[in-house]
């Protein structure tokens, strides 16, 4: 029997218990097989339906051989029983292939919910993705959350059937275990807080409602409700029980590192309610960056270095972690926030906070979602700049516009930095494109759209991009017209002014992460042309990587010059990172392909060269170009030949 682990930690085991590397290394496959195996009711699925789920941007034709290609690849690893098929429909055969997440749904069907908790040991493919395939990233993600609440409220009904057969001891374990799984269910915290109190442990009957309390109003900016405040005053009335106090801060500790005044990080948002909007935890980082900076001397933090710094986390960001966050940049004050979106309607709660430890304004906003979400922002940003106690001059004219009016577009636009940043590039575009399709004069999309597109290797749609992006350059603030215009500059052929232009921004904002990473690569991809070392553009790459660990884009230039230079031992460790990062990222394949000839791998090499075989154009033509950097011609020009042979085929 082979096992997938698909809860936590993702795993593919053998009947031999070794682990199936070799599928668990192609992204696209093993999500096939996990859809296959963890979709309930079990079933067989049409062969239309996995192309439309896997396969959206290939026609009819080539999508189908690919999925004859997966479907022939699992065969091979898993044994030819462990995928069946009848007529135009496949799947995956019970008495072969045991999968976790299939497990607990069948037990949550069957009434075994104990069963069903138990198997529950995280999110549904947490940290899984895989390019190009959208439709299948929202299954994971509804399916996630719905499999998550299921489990909680089995947890619930294990502590009922418990507290009903005076088990109390049981009951207490499975309504902790339920509000890990849940930990806004503020029944769940009712019913262990009378538990804990019938069973005489007051003193945990308190300390369990003030995690929840510190909790909702950490994260959320939300108190309990008065039925649960009220509830916990009884017991504290019956014995002088009194919360736990935060332990002072060291004397003095406030007066340190109080960084520059003008400087302000946005924090991630902490978003309750609708699963819809989830987005705008990075999404108002990005707005109230934007709306801020720039009004008179006031500045904010990189919105990308700051995503970066602090995401993913498993623990919620408190004040604690803001103000490390806040001394890491430099920065003299923080914004932490939360948003509650009920019924198409948000609450916003923003708390900007100066680094010497007092709290200088809270701002509270709401509107309709789908309306007035910038109005929510112009509101918060209106009560912030008008509530510092010091001036900030300027006007709020310069606050104008930077996004678009489009909520769609804008949906869209935050999806596709989140893939620009993991360096999956298919997936940026087609949000991308979305986005200007909403919004024909967002022309920070636009601007984006042109570097994914460059870095495909489609210079003259990057082109058309830019001249969209620079139509729109009076609604975006100086410094963002200066990139707009290095970038052009770059796209026409003008290098030195290009850099010119990238230089000039970092004059005024040394941490702009975008002006670095452009700087480095357009001296990585010109120098050699000029007559001038390649070596020349690590700095400003080595300082994207310091300002942003995770900028993958980064990492894989750096590997590509170091494969120039000849530095194996840097190579590997650059890759290693690259991939470690972005395992699904366009440029996986590619630097594999580096790495292998820079390390003299032949197992590798040989693994990438079959690869190459059924990859996507562009991946070969990047792949061919890593292996000629490497000193491999010979494998470079035959990935080159079968490009060109398929390519007069098409």
């Amino acid at each position: 029997m082979i096992r997938v682990h698909l809860l936590g930690q993702i795993g593919l085991v053998a009947s031999d218990g070794s682990e199936l590397t070799a599928v668990l290394q192609q992204p696209k496959r093993f999500g096939l097989l996990a859809y296959l195996a963890a979709s309930r009711p079990k079933r067989l699925h049409r062969r239309d339906s996995l192309l439309a789920l896997f396969w959206p941007e290939s026609d009819d034709a080539r999508a189908r051989a690919a999925l004859r290609r997966a479907l022939h690849f699992l065969r091979k690893w898993l044994g030819e029983e462990a995928v069946v098929a009848r007529g135009d429909e496949v799947g995956t055969n019970p008495d072969r292939l045991w999968c976790d997440a299939g497990a607990a749904q069948d037990a949550l069907a069957e009434g075994r919910d104990e069963e069903a908790v138990a198997h529950y040991c995280g999110g549904l493919l947490e940290g899984f993705f895989v390019a190009s395939a959208p439709e299948f990233q929202r299954w994971v993600d509804e399916e996630g959350a719905r499999l998550r609440r299921s489990v909680a409220d089995a947890a619930g009904r294990l502590a009922e059937q418990a507290e009903t057969r005076d088990r109390s001891t049981d009951a207490i374990a499975w309504l902790r275990r339920a509000m890990e799984l849940a930990p806004d269910d503020e029944a769940a915290c009712q019913r262990l807080v009378r538990l804990l109190d019938q069973t005489g442990d007051r003193a945990a009957a308190i300390q369990a409602y003030e995690a929840f309390a510190r909790r909702m109003t950490d994260e959320l900016g939300l108190t309990p409700s008065p039925e649960t405040r009220a509830l916990v005053q009884t017991i504290r009335d019956r014995r002088d029980i009194h919360p736990q106090r935060e332990p002072r801060a060291p004397a003095g500790e406030d007066t340190v590192h109080t960084g520059s005044p003008d400087l302000i990080a946005v924090l991630p948002f902490v978003v309750r309610g609708d699963e819809e909007f989830a987005y705008l935890q990075e999404g108002l980082v990005d707005l109230l960056c934007a709306k801020l900076d720039g009004a008179g001397d006031l500045r904010t933090v990189d919105a990308h270095a700051m995503l970066t710094h602090v995401l993913p986390r498993e623990s919620p960001i408190d004040g604690d972690m803001a103000r490390q966050t806040a001394v890491h940049f430099g920065a003299g004050a923080y914004v932490v926030g939360s948003v509650v979106a009920d019924r198409g309607r948000l609450q916003v709660r923003v708390t900007l906070c100066e680094m010497a430890g007092k709290k200088e304004l809270q701002a509270d906003a709401e509107g309709n979602a789908e309306q007035g979400i910038f109005a929510v922002v112009d509101t918060l940003v209106r009560k912030i700049l008008s509530g510092r106690s010091t001036s900030i001059g300027g006007h709020l004219g310069r606050l104008a516009a930077v996004t678009t009016g489009s909520l769609p577009a804008l949906k869209a636009y935050l999806r596709a930095e989140r893939a620009f940043r993991a360096g999956e590039y298919a997936r940026a575009v087609e949000a991308l494109e979305e986005a200007v399709a909403e919004d024909d004069k967002f022309a920070l999309a636009w601007y984006r759209l042109a570097a994914v597109r460059l870095a495909r290797g489609a210079l003259d749609d990057a082109r058309a991009a830019a001249a969209s992006a620079w139509q729109g350059r009076q609604r975006l603030a100086e410094h963002t017209r200066l990139l707009l215009d290095a970038q052009r500059a770059w796209l026409d052929g003008s290098v030195e002014r290009a850099e010119r232009l990238f230089t000039r921004v970092l004059e005024d904002r040394p941490e702009d992460v975008e002006a670095w990473y452009h700087l480095g690569y357009i001296r990585f991809a010109s120098n050699f042309y000029r007559g001038r070392l390649v070596g020349e553009a690590r700095g400003a790459l080595e300082r994207v990587v310091a300002l942003d660990p995770k900028h993958v884009v980064a990492l894989g230039a750096l590997a590509r010059i170091a494969a120039v230079e000849r530095r194996a031992d840097d190579v590997e460790g650059l890759v290693s990172q690259y991939l470690a990062l972005s395992p699904a990222g366009d440029l996986e394949l590619p630097l594999r392909a580096l790495r292998a000839i820079a390390t003299r791998d032949t197992k590798e090499s040989a693994d990438v060269v079959v690869q190459l075989a059924s990859a996507a154009p562009p991946v070969v033509a990047a792949a061919a170009a890593n292996m000629a950097l490497a000193g491999d011609l010979a494998h470079a020009g035959a990935a080159l030949e079968r490009l060109t042979r398929s390519a007069a085929t098409d």
